[in-house]
């Protein structure tokens, strides 16, 4: 694990490595369009750790340029969705590999199609970033049904279609998302909104 992930940093708006020990994978998105978040353009730094060399940048169409320990630049678009009140971001399974540094590991273990999703919260000049606990995902609910499956030790896998899904986000996030803990939580601050070269 490199110094990236030892730092607490995370994807912008996507994840903090090494925080819950695992990735949630979803089979379908909950929507059928994305859509690019103003409140996301700008440059960013990881909160309360030491400061990149250069900022995470999105710019206004949510292209993200994120640095990467050998001085190359990782450009990937960011992908939003709103349900109810809450926002999220849509990942491939090699975008997060990519950004989690996971050499492969989720590449690997993903199904074909699926998707990583992370919720987010902005508020003035923080965003906080949550992704999926598995653990969470495989508690069964109140009829004893788990949202998920397991994958492997680290991994677990939401079926359903795009309706399943919104609805399990919108009478689950919370608990699945774990919105209410710091823990597994990371948190970003943003330095400016010029992202002008």
């Amino acid at each position: 694990m490199n110094a990236r992930l030892r730092s607490g940093m995370a994807t912008l708006a996507l994840c903090a490595a090494g925080l819950i020990g695992g990735c949630v994978t979803f089979e379908q998105s909950p929507v059928s369009r994305y859509h690019c978040d103003a409140a996301l353009i700008g440059d960013w730094q990881p909160a309360k750790t030491e400061a990149l060399k250069r900022p995470i940048q999105v710019a206004a169409d949510c292209r993200v340029r994120w640095p990467e320990d050998d001085g190359g630049t990782f450009e990937t678009t960011l992908r939003s969705f709103e349900l109810d009140d809450a926002r999220y971001l849509a990942f491939t399974p090699g975008e997060a590999d990519r950004l989690m540094d996971m050499d492969g590991d989720l590449v690997k273990s993903a199904p074909a199609g699926s998707l990583l999703l992370a919720r987010y919260r902005i508020d003035g000049t923080e965003m906080k970033v949550w992704l999926a606990d598995p653990e969470a995902a495989l508690e069964p609910d109140a009829n004893g049904k788990a949202a998920a499956r397991k994958l492997e030790d680290r991994f677990a896998h939401v079926e359903g279609n795009r309706r399943a899904t919104a609805k399990l986000l919108r009478e689950r996030g919370e608990a699945l998302f774990r919105t209410s803990q710091t823990e597994g939580m990371t948190r970003f601050t943003r330095i400016t909104t010029d992202t002008t070269p």
